[in-house]
């Protein structure tokens, strides 16, 4: 059976009520997927990781057996084993478990252990970082920030220009990008922020609004990072 064919079967197990089977459904795609086909990365690390989360709720050995897995592969890191695929397996279980001190800790735990490592992973572990508050620590493993925006707002006017499919599946695929880039910048914004940098991050929030190509989108951008950050 293809991977996404496991997925879909745990999500029918779930529905039904078959939580040990579809326990064991995302544990094997969470454990082989990738064997099978690399696009299913991010779809591992997102949407099967919330359908694993939606299980707990019912069936708490769900969360234990992600937890185990977390702390097993997070053992591997610590003593200075795994690269960065490792990590973000890691940072993603723990966002979606809502323990992203766990990641924080990691990260600065590899500092010191996996030197060499460590700083690779470090746009994995940004999002726990800034959380922590550790802004100091941020603007350390951070681009400058008239880099990153150029780099955000090229991809997402590439990502944009690129849409297709029918209408629905255009907005849905839209608004995840409207999504990811405002978390980035907002992130930025964060960082300045906590620095003390207020003109700095005023500036920021401008040119990631202005460096947006479709005037529609331009728009939402920045309604969006103004219900983050006028709040």
């Amino acid at each position: 059976m293809d991977p996404r064919a496991r997925l879909t079967a745990g999500q029918v197990a779930a529905r039904e009520g078959r939580y040990e089977e579809a326990l064991r459904e995302y544990a094997w795609f969470h454990d082989h997927a990738l064997e099978h086909e690399q696009s299913f990365y991010g779809v591992r690390l997102s949407f099967a990781l919330a359908y694993w989360i939606d299980l707990a709720k019912d069936y708490p050995e769900a969360r234990r057996k992600l937890e185990e897995i977390r702390d097993r592969k997070t053992k591997i890191l610590v003593t200075g084993g795994g690269n960065r695929e490792l990590f973000h397996d890691v940072s993603s279980i723990n966002y979606y478990l809502g323990e992203q001190d766990k990641t924080y800790k990691l990260f600065t735990t590899m500092l010191q252990t996996a030197p060499l490592l460590a700083p690779a992973c470090s746009g994995l572990a940004m999002e726990a970082i800034v959380k922590a508050r550790d802004f100091v620590l941020a603007e350390r493993y951070c681009d400058p920030t008239e880099d990153a925006l150029i780099r955000y707002s090229d991809q997402l006017n590439e990502d944009v220009a690129e849409l297709s499919g029918d209408r629905r599946r255009k907005a849905a695929t839209l608004d995840a990008y409207i999504h990811i880039y405002c978390d980035r910048v907002g992130t930025r914004i964060e960082i300045l922020r906590g620095l003390g940098r207020s003109e700095e991050a005023a500036l920021c929030r401008e040119w990631a609004e202005l460096l947006v190509e479709s005037p529609a989108v331009r728009r939402r951008v920045a309604k969006k990072l103004a219900e983050r950050h006028d709040a």
